[in-house]
């Protein structure tokens, strides 16, 4: 079971580092945290000790965790407010208070947009084509009750009630057709971030799934490895990590050499490309490992392109005679 926090930039959505890594097997969890999370916890259970932990790290900006809907849990987001972690989920509907009332979310939603409150925020790719993303947000606060389980009993605690800001995201097609549409709870302040930055934030939440995806069935292989215990397959999936994130960088980067380097990445993985797609992940990571390979090749044996080209002709003849 793997569990995998990623740093995001902000600004541009380029993948910096994998921040925490836990692997658990069937008696261990080998770990990149401080405190390594016990062997019986929740993968859920290990966000609240990695948003620790990353705060002791003073880091130039402060840190928005962006979770899936599945940490949308009231009790979890009453606690990481409280000690001072933001956060944006995306969540279900729910009850909860604004303006002096009691209201659902989608019943928020259907107000903003009968009163035209939606924004355009940018550009967004939807199935590889380009639609408009619109936003709109309320100021809302979660006061209910949240489940726990105590003494082994799902019990109803009352917390402390959180203001919190829904920012309701929305893409849509050039007819005006809603394509695809998702809610958000946040607690960065709206001084820090609009909601357009918001929006954009869960956006590129979206970059884990694609550095799953180079770990796994489209780059990596790692389930075709074949490593025998917890430890050393952690310890190849960091290096693995690294050449994920390296090849993000490149597939972001607009620089001339980084698009002269992609080219020759290319080349060397012999993959072709679609019409019109200039390179893939894939591709980059495939040509990356072949570039790697031949640059080791070349410096361990010291030889030039001439002296290879020479060894070969060579090699050839003699075959030609046998």
């Amino acid at each position: 079971d793997l569990t995998t926090s990623l740093l995001i930039e902000a600004d541009t959505g380029v993948t910096l580092a994998p921040m925490q890594v836990h692997v658990k097997t069937g008696d261990a969890v080998h770990s990149t945290a401080e405190h390594p999370p016990a062997h019986d916890d929740h993968h859920l259970d290990q966000l609240e000790p990695t948003m620790d932990e990353v705060a002791q790290w003073e880091l130039p900006r402060r840190v928005v965790h962006v979770i899936d809907r599945e940490a949308d849990s009231l009790g979890r987001l009453r606690s990481w407010h409280a000690k001072g972690h933001l956060f944006l989920v995306r969540c279900d509907d729910r009850r909860v208070r604004c303006e002096g009332r009691s209201v659902l979310l989608s019943e928020l939603n259907d107000e903003l947009d009968s009163q035209c409150e939606y924004a355009d925020a940018g550009k967004a790719l939807y199935h590889g084509k380009k639609v408009q993303r619109q936003v709109a947000e309320k100021t809302v606060t979660l006061y209910r009750p949240h489940s726990e389980v105590i003494d082994g009993e799902k019990k109803a605690v009352t917390g402390e009630p959180i203001e919190v800001r829904t920012v309701f995201v929305r893409l849509v097609d050039a007819d005006g057709w809603i394509l695809a549409e998702w809610t958000l709870l946040t607690n960065v302040p709206a001084d820090q971030a609009n909601a357009s930055d918001v929006g954009r934030w869960y956006y590129f939440r979206w970059r884990i799934e694609s550095f799953f995806k180079l770990l796994k069935s489209h780059g990596q292989e790692l389930e075709y490895w074949q490593q025998e215990s917890g430890e050393a397959i952690t310890k190849r999936l960091l290096m693995a990590s690294m050449a994920c994130v390296l090849v993000k960088q490149l597939e972001a980067s607009e620089s001339a050499s980084a698009i002269k380097f992609r080219r020759h990445l290319i080349r060397l993985s012999g993959r072709r490309m679609k019409r019109g797609v200039e390179f893939t992940g894939p591709a980059l990571l495939a040509g990356y490992g072949i570039h790697l390979t031949m640059l080791d090749f070349l410096i361990e044996t010291e030889m030039t392109t001439d002296e290879l080209r020479q060894l070969e002709k060579a090699a050839l003849s003699e075959v030609r005679l046998v």
